[in-house]
């Protein structure tokens, strides 16, 4: 997932040098396809989750995988703490039906609503339509997509080490403040220097800049929280038994975010671009509660912790959870790294959409002639293109999105019965043939055109949801958040990438076919090797026995003493083994709540604009910059530079503060780039007054919003939804929070038709709101899971460990063993 924030910005350097060919959409969206094929070419040849092993294929094989993962011999007590831990679950339900067991049912709910949260924010559409919106104010959308991509590129790396360093949910809060200041500035610039409007001749560029200023600042808050903290928070908290339903179920709400954020850009002609950004900065205050701290504690043990809900909890653990994960981490952290090759397509294919939408090339095949438009019809602001053109942008990322959630939807299935690595396999074979579709379709054949995107989002939706499901799975406790999330950087890389990629062939007539073809070769590889890397062991412990599992704890730890670990997966199973199992499963209490929390989260990434942005961003900026796919290369940076930091602050602060400061980041972000819009070109991207360098602070404060996402919000849906289910409904549940962000990200398409009635500044007005509910939903509603074994998750969610006396603040404890008097996890 760390790869995602430079997907993002490589999109958009690739759509700046391709805006100028005939073909550059094309060759834009063709680049994607790298990524998949290098993916797909070696993701068999890294271990299997040792999880999903363990209950799939025993316990020796398990014990093999750990081995590998960890290069040690000594293995054995991460392999006993998998063993409990399915063993436990053994007893419950598996898949989606264990995703309705009480226990679970409350974790997928927090795990979609920080899915949804993560699209609340407002960080796709500004990295969606971030080419778009500062085109408008800055003269050079493509430029300031590209400086938001940056910023949430750079900004990744550092939030995933301050998740880890301390904590989900003050990373979660911190993030959601700087997301709410991040779209304020932008907003509230916006309305002051353009009027909100970015067809106000008197919108300065310069004033267009400091909202792009605001706007990275929102992008950075988001980096080094949300952007990560939903995909590790979701991958910790469920059971082993669900896990891979539950994460693919908040990965589906996540998608369902992020499709419903796709019509912001509707909202464009309402709102103005400061209204959405105001919007943004709401919905990122209202997500401040939602993220619980799990950190430092084993996946067997952060099941444990989900009988009840904590913010901050105290957590005594029957596994001997202060235990450090016994082998070497170097295999597991190379096994996570090969198989997150497979978010480069997912973020490539955002980055590259940017720039296209504004690129000649695509323009001429798609828009020029269609319905008698001229050229002329086909460049105007974004607040007024030809009605039927815009329905098509919107449709064109509508049906992706749709793609993604069904996508999303079926990986559970899929990772539930056949393993996770041939989901992630699946998920490269689907785009790959969606995008050479893409690539060879017919001129101004709109239909197949959407036939096409429907089957890449088949793939990313896959993907997406079983990245950070896997992750998780193979990660010793001490990195999980970092490698359960490290799909968002090659996501960030490869929207960083993508718009560099436009850039370069933006001049060629079949630019655009270039820059989508590339991003075919990362799944071409993942498919060539993800058969050479061992099965999760979980997943071997549950469907193949303790002896396989075994062998591959072993194998993925590098060491023979795996016992604790492999203890803790059999007897969370036998304990799941009572519950339903898959989707069943999410209707039980425990889990019900769960699949909530998921998908909120999954639909809350959507909800921060950062999808709209990204890709609409060169279409937002080209109006307020002058240069869109120049903004969406500068945004898709802040993303990629942004998130590799922002893995490392999951796991070292914690999912619920890097998601909080996060949301904090993102608000100001949008608020910034709102205001200085309204200040510079009162939020009119067609008044000739509104400079293009205040379009370039508007562009840096998007950006700073791209990099609080980056930070937090990037990679905490994944991470969160696929920590919090147990193992009988995990991936069920995550199939559907999966969805629901999916779900999100196509009603966030609909954003660019806001252009018309709130301008650019309404519409980071908008998402700076929407990012403040991110990090409202985190602080209430989300306990850490950092540090904690996923197998002893459930005890944050168990209602009668109770001990607390508000119901946002309790003491979570589980049985000790008579030797084991240590506290867990201090959140």
């Amino acid at each position: 997932m760390e790869s995602m924030p430079f997907g993002q910005w490589l999109a958009n350097l690739v759509n700046i040098l391709v805006e100028n060919t005939d073909q550059g959409w094309r060759i834009s969206n063709a680049v994607s396809m790298i990524p998949p094929i290098i993916v797909m070419l070696g993701i068999f040849c890294v271990p299997e989750s040792p999880r999903w092993t363990y209950q799939h294929k025993g316990r020796e094989t398990a014990l093999s995988v750990l081995k590998r993962l960890r290069r040690t011999d000594n293995v054995r007590e991460e392999l006993d703490a998998i063993g409990a831990q399915i063993t436990e679950e053994e007893t419950g339900n598996k898949g989606l039906r264990g995703l309705w067991e009480p226990s679970i049912r409350r974790r997928v709910i927090i795990a979609m609503t920080i899915q949804l949260g993560q699209q609340a924010t407002g960080i796709n559409p500004i990295m969606t339509y971030g080419s778009m919106i500062f085109k408008d104010i800055t003269g050079a959308g493509v430029y300031a997509s590209l400086l938001l991509s940056g910023v949430s590129c750079l900004s990744s790396g550092p939030g995933l080490i301050w998740l880890d360093k301390y904590g989900r949910r003050y990373m979660a809060l911190i993030g959601a403040v700087g997301m709410v200041i991040g779209h304020q500035f932008a907003a509230i610039l916006f309305s002051a220097v353009c009027d909100g409007n970015v067809d106000n001749a008197g919108c300065p560029t310069v004033g267009g800049w400091f909202i792009c200023i605001g706007t990275a600042f929102f992008v950075f808050s988001y980096s080094v929280s949300w952007g990560s903290l939903p995909w590790i928070y979701c991958s910790e908290i469920f059971p082993l038994n669900v896990r891979a339903s539950a994460v693919s179920m908040s990965t589906a709400a996540n998608w369902v975010g992020g499709a419903v954020m796709t019509e912001v850009v509707k909202l464009f002609p309402y709102m103005n671009i400061n209204g959405v950004f105001f919007l943004f900065a709401g919905l990122a205050k209202h997500f401040l509660p939602v993220v619980p701290e799990d950190i430092f504690t084993t996946h067997c043990h952060v099941t444990k912790l989900w009988f009840h809900m904590a913010p901050s909890v105290n957590v005594h653990s029957f596994h001997d959870a202060d235990t450090p994960t016994t082998g070497s981490t170097r295999y597991a952290i190379i096994v996570c790294a090969f198989a997150s090759l497979g978010g480069f397509f997912f973020g490539y294919d955002q980055g590259v959409t940017s720039g296209v939408l504004i690129m000649d090339s695509f323009l001429n095949d798609y828009c020029v002639g269609w319905h008698n438009f001229t050229y002329d019809d086909c460049t105007r602001s974004s607040s007024d293109l030809p009605g039927k053109w815009t329905t098509f942008t919107v449709w064109y990322n509508m049906v992706y999105n749709l793609g993604c959630l069904v996508g999303a939807l079926i990986g559970g299935y899929i990772a539930d019965r056949f393993g996770r690595r041939a989901t992630i396999f699946s998920a490269g074979v689907l785009f790959c043939i969606g995008t050479t579709w893409v690539c060879l379709n017919p001129a101004q054949d709109h239909t197949l055109m959407y036939l096409a995107r429907i089957v890449q989002g088949f793939g990313v939706g896959n993907s997406s949801f079983s990245l950070p499901l896997f992750g998780s799975e193979m990660a010793p406790k001490e990195l999980r958040g970092r490698l359960s999330g490290l799909m968002v950087l090659p996501v960030t890389f490869g929207q960083w990438l993508a718009n560099l990629i436009n850039i370069l062939v933006m001049d060629d007539s079949n630019g655009w076919r270039i820059s989508n073809a590339v991003a075919m070769i990362p799944p071409v590889i993942v498919m060539c090797g993800i058969f050479c890397v061992p099965e999760s062991p979980r997943w071997t412990y549950q469907q193949k026995g303790r002896e396989e599992a075994e062998a591959v704890l072993k194998r993925l730890r590098q060491t023979d003493d795996v016992h604790h670990e492999l203890e803790a997966i059999g007897d969370q199973i036998s304990q799941e083994e009572t519950g339903n199992k898959g989707m069943a499963g999410l209707w039980e209490p425990t889990v019900r709540r769960r699949v909530f929390i998921a998908m909120a989260l999954q639909l809350g990434q959507q909800a921060t604009g950062i999808n709209p942005i990204m890709t609409y961003g060169s279409l937002i900026f080209k109006d307020i910059t002058g240069a869109g796919i120049y903004a969406s290369l500068l945004l898709s940076g802040v993303n990629c530079l942004s998130t590799t930091p922002g893995l490392m602050w999951l796991d070292k602060y914690g999912r619920r503060y890097m998601a909080m400061i996060g949301a904090v980041g993102m608000v100001i972000g949008h608020l910034f780039a709102a205001i200085l819009f309204t200040a510079i070109c009162d939020g009119n991207v067609d008044d000739s007054g509104c400079p293009k360098v205040g379009g370039w602070f508007i562009c840096f404060g998007t950006a700073f919003f791209v990099f609080s996402y980056a930070v937090s919000w990037g990679a905490l849906p994944w991470i969160y939804c696929s920590e919090i289910f147990p193992l009988n409904v995990r991936a069920s549940a995550v199939s559907v929070a999966t969805a629901a962000n999916w779900i999100g990200g196509a009603a966030m398409t609909e954003v660019v038709k806001l252009f018309p009635y709130m301008n650019i500044n309404g519409v980071f007005f908008m998402f700076a709101g929407l990012a403040l509910l991110c990090g409202l939903f985190i602080y209430f509603y989300c306990p850490e899971t950092k540090g904690i074994l996923l197998e002893d998750i459930e005890t944050l969610f168990s209602r009668s460990n109770n001990t607390a006396t508000t119901p946002s603040y309790v003491a979570v404890k589980t049985p000790v063993a008579a030797t084991d008097k240590s506290p867990v996890a201090m959140a």
